[in-house]
């Protein structure tokens, strides 16, 4: 929130960001809330593909039942890229997946996927303290943004 003072008063601005076409419950909220004001939709976000995608499609989701203890996915928006590599990848059975909060296991088990496991608090590290691994040495499988921060890695020990 912002403040900036205009002739003796005060006016304060709300900014916020989403994905275009997914912030209607906000917006919904903020014209609630600041009693039916305007609100400017200003599209300026965008995910892409990394390079990494065409990996995962052909080397790490065909086997991935037997390679992966489980696949830990950790956004809503991380989680319809994985939905889309598991489909080109033809649907393989996979090992447990992890997702961080609940949007992001909404997401999931949308497309029919069951989420086994999803932390007590929606963080990476909630979910790297928390994830039950019993006696398990495979590995973790974690299509992450290249802009996503090592606390999940650490928080493995990878």
């Amino acid at each position: 929130m912002s403040g900036a003072r205009r002739g003796g008063a005060c006016v304060f601005g709300v900014f916020f960001f989403a994905e275009l076409g997914r912030e209607l419950l906000l917006r919904c909220f903020f014209r609630l809330f600041f009693l039916l004001r305007s609100c400017v939709e200003l599209p300026c976000i965008e995910f892409a593909q990394l390079p990494g995608f065409d990996a995962l499609v052909t080397d790490h989701l065909p086997n991935s039942h037997s390679t992966y203890s489980h696949i830990a996915i950790t956004s809503p928006e991380s989680a319809r890229f994985f939905l889309r590599a598991w489909d080109l990848a033809g649907r393989p059975p996979l090992p447990a997946l992890a997702a961080v909060g609940a949007a992001t296991a909404a997401t999931l088990t949308s497309a029919g996927l069951p989420v086994a496991f999803t932390p007590p608090t929606a963080t990476a590290a909630s979910l790297s303290a928390s994830l039950p691994l019993p006696g398990s040495r495979l590995p973790i499988l974690y299509p992450a943004s290249a802009r996503a921060g090592a606390t999940l890695e650490d928080g493995f020990g990878a």
